[in-house]
């Protein structure tokens, strides 16, 4: 039987500690190679406030988290620690990720030392410790940096519980208090209010990192109902943590009213919709605890209806089961009983009673409940371990059990390397997800696939009901990068007629009235934004642009002088001030605001492309080239210095480097037809010129990856005989570029010509050893020819060098179908 004496302290939990860590790195280590994504953006990259002195007492005010928008979360605790890590890591993901699997391998050995106060077993602390390292729904809150709430507070909590157990028997550990009263308290009596301290305070720190932490007081009751002596007044204990508790509900649901909970959808009304919610959802927790499906990060969730249906009856069945086993197992101080209670007691403020809109399903949720339930799973492996003859059994199940979880961590895991690679696998198991489509829509718009970008944006307005105004602010940005302003602003216009209240439809409509010259209605749009947000500056700034592309330079300097007085430094709004100076001439003026600008962000493109403007038409052209240069090297996909570059270039005498400039800047903006002419007049300008062989080495270089991005622009945006005529000059001019093979066999495919593309394919090929989407293509092309067995090589080929390509796996399963 589980041990229940004194826990004495014992040498072997620092290798449980060290074990256990070490298998949570090897089932998530692959983490660290994972970018940002979703909400990290608005968390830490895009966040002005990391690592500034002013940022960290920020946070605890309300004031910050009302202009998020996840406005309903009070978490200061999570973003001072993604302040600790812009410390030392700035914007590299790979420290962030280190960190939130150093929180996950102490969580473990927390878990491991839980199991060993309550019940003193080595054997089950180790087991408990070794199943919670490995659980597959661990993948999205480790590797997922804006989970940090949910590690955190899972840490703060396991602490909490440790503390307040360890206190709760520390007059048995420490040996029965004495009778007579002393005037300085004992050793025993010091230990235990430092231990009760730091179970209040792990409290408060879990209730800041996260609200669901409130159930604290409820897991602490379940570990004094575990097995063992308790010492006088135990229970008096929780008094002060549900005080805490109702403190921190008061303040969040009643001072903080920016933080009040997503209001319930409009369609659970009523009793049984609402009960129907929660059974569902604890439902399908304990089956993602117990039965770790299949990988989605956007789960559908169906609003239940009446009458029932069966599966929802099981469910409501089996968590009524679940609760009842937990109370017959506290009542009879059953070890189970207590950890089947920490499995169910944090399911409760995730489990929709609060309808939580965005998200109803997370697998991230089910974090701190799965220590419960692998704790639990410990207990039964160890009672089923207790006859001898079943021992060898029960390992090789329990071994078994490990190295399948082990490799399904590591496989979850590997999905987050790549966001693509991500939101594709959702959409396997969610394909009804509209999220997922945007999001992969948005891989594929900065992949520069903006016909695969329509498409999907497009599916989702066709079958989302009702249309989600983000994904027509997403079609137009994308018809915007394509040049196609008119179906942008139309996008724009219908985002803000579905929902007004969003700042950011009306942010993008202004911009794009702002480029048609309609400047009045430009206003109205950010006029809109400056009331419902008045003290982000977005709208003064906004504002203050069209102030100076209208002349009425006052009006733009005294918009800028309001964003400045709400983000002092703001290097965006110093150099518009710069440069409206520069425009009404005042060069004092604008040097002072270009070097303020420049000492707030040294390495800011845009600060110093308008310096550069502001040094070239003043005569400093030398200055400008240099300015020039560092603003494109530190912007790659920058086309703005490398066009001013151009133009300072051909007023300096020397039309060869501007040729090139201007062909690097068209490169950027292959849609652009302005470039083309102004290319075209510097080309014949240069025909009777004598250049250096570098110098035609230099152009014929610019002319190739213009003559690519052309290529590449036009083929996406259905321009196919264009992009044919591309893509045979590029080939014209560099045979062996497998690229431009590749990419006109996929033209040519387009078109319907798979002779000629299969030529192509082969061709490039044996140009690029190794890439699986010429290979694919390749497939592709056979199939259609009828040339199955050709078709069936190219793609086993394409899916060897990439086993996660989904389209040679899906055309190899359909000829399979055929066959």
């Amino acid at each position: 039987m589980i041990p229940t004496g004194p826990m004495k302290s014992h040498p072997r939990f620092g290798v449980i500690f060290l074990c256990v860590s070490l298998l949570a790195a090897l089932a998530f280590g692959r983490s660290i190679e994972a970018p940002f994504f979703w909400d990290d953006d608005a968390l830490i990259v895009g966040n002005p406030w990391l690592g500034t002195p002013s940022g960290l007492p920020r946070f605890f005010t309300p004031a910050y988290w009302r202009g998020l928008s996840f406005a309903e979360d009070y978490r200061p605790i999570e973003m001072a620690s993604y302040s600790l890590d812009h410390a030392f890591w700035d914007d590299n993901p790979a420290g962030y990720h280190a960190s939130n699997l150093l929180l996950h391998a102490f969580n473990c050995a927390a878990l491991a030392a839980l199991a060993w106060i309550l019940f003193g077993s080595a054997p089950l602390a180790i087991t408990a410790g070794v199943l919670f390292a490995l659980h597959p729904m661990h993948s999205e809150p480790v590797a997922w940096i804006q989970n940090r709430s949910e590690l955190l507070s899972a840490a703060f909590s396991l602490v909490c519980v440790c503390a307040f157990t360890r206190w709760a028997r520390v007059g048995k550990a420490g040996g029965a208090c004495p009778p007579a009263p002393r005037t300085t308290p004992s050793p025993a009596e010091s230990r235990g209010r430092g231990l009760y301290a730091c179970a209040c305070a792990a409290f408060v720190l879990a209730c800041l990192t996260k609200e669901s932490a409130v159930v604290l007081p409820l897991m602490c009751a379940s570990a004094l109902l575990a097995p063992g002596r308790l010492r006088r007044r135990a229970w008096a204990g929780l008094v002060p943590l549900a005080a805490i508790a109702a403190l921190f509900l008061f303040v969040k649901l009643g001072v903080l009213p920016y933080s009040r909970p997503s209001p319930a959808s409009s369609l659970l009304v009523g009793a049984y919709p609402r009960a129907a919610a929660v059974a569902k959802t604890l439902a399908v927790y304990l089956a993602l605890l117990a039965f770790p499906a299949r990988f989605s990060l956007d789960r559908f969730f169906a609003i239940p209806v009446f009458p029932p249906h069966t599966a929802l009856l099981l469910g409501a069945a089996a968590v009524a089961l679940a609760f009842a086993c937990a109370a017959r197992g506290l009542m009879g101080k059953k070890p189970w009983g207590a950890a089947l209670a920490l499995a169910l007691a944090p399911l409760l403020p995730v489990s929709n009673i609060v309808f939580i809109s965005g998200r109803p399903l997370a697998e991230q949720r089910v974090y701190l409940a799965s220590a419960g339930f692998c704790l639990c799973a410990a207990i039964l492996i160890e009672r089923a371990a207790r006859p001898p003859r079943a021992r060898v059994g029960v390992a090789a199940l329990t071994l078994a059990l490990a190295a399948s979880w082990l490799i399904a961590s590591v496989k979850r895991t590997d999905y987050w390397r790549s966001e693509q690679v991500l939101w594709e696998r959702t959409l396997e198991v969610s394909p009804s997800s509209w999220r997922a489509k945007l999001f992969l829509s948005r891989v594929y718009r900065s992949e520069g696939r903006s016909d695969d970008t329509v498409a999907l944006i497009k599916e989702i307005l066709r079958y989302t009901v009702p249309r989600p105004p983000i994904a027509l602010i997403d079609l137009g940005r994308t018809y915007t990068s394509l040049g196609w302003d008119d179906r942008a602003r139309d996008a724009f216009e219908r985002a803000v007629a579905s929902d007004p209240g969003e700042f950011t439809a009306r942010a993008c409509l202004g911009e794009a009235y702002r480029r048609e010259r309609r400047f009045h209605e430009a206003l109205a749009q950010f006029q809109v934004i400056e009331r419902g947000l008045p003290r982000s500056g977005s709208g003064q700034f906004e504002s203050a642009i069209v102030f100076k592309e209208q002349g009425e330079y006052d009006a733009a300097l005294a918009k800028l002088r309001e964003v400045l007085a709400l983000h002092p430094g703001n290097a965006r709004a110093l150099v518009a001030a710069a440069s409206v100076h520069a425009a009404r001439g005042e060069d004092a003026g604008a040097e002072r605001y270009f070097s303020e600008a420049l000492s707030r962000d040294p390495d800011s493109p845009t600060a110093l492309n308008s310096l550069g403007l502001f040094r070239e038409r003043r005569g400093r052209y030398d200055e400008a080239l240099t300015l020039y240069a560092r603003a494109a090297s530190l912007d790659p996909k920058g086309w703005s210095p490398r066009y001013n570059r151009a133009v300072a270039l051909e007023a300096m005498g020397r039309p060869a480097g501007a040729l090139v400039a201007l062909m690097q800047a068209a490169a950027l903006q292959p849609g652009r037809s302005g470039f083309l002419e102004k290319i075209n007049r510097l080309s014949d300008s240069l025909r009777d010129a004598r250049l250096t062989p570098g110098q035609w080495e230099e152009i014929g270089l610019a002319h190739a990856a213009l003559l690519q991005a052309r290529g590449i622009h036009c083929a996406r945006t259905g321009d196919t005989e264009g992009a044919i005529d591309c893509f045979e000059k590029l080939i014209a001019i560099e045979p062996r570029n497998g690229e431009a093979r590749a990419n006109l066999g996929r033209t040519l495919a387009a078109r319907g010509d798979y002779r000629r593309a299969l030529g192509e394919f082969r061709a490039a090929a044996e140009l690029l050893h190794g890439a699986a989407p010429v290979y694919s293509g390749m497939g592709a092309c056979c199939a259609a020819l009828g040339l199955r067995d050709e078709a069936e090589r190219a793609w086993r080929t394409a899916r060897r060098l990439d086993p996660r390509a989904k389209e040679p796996r899906r055309n190899l399963f359909r000829l399979m179908r055929l066959r």
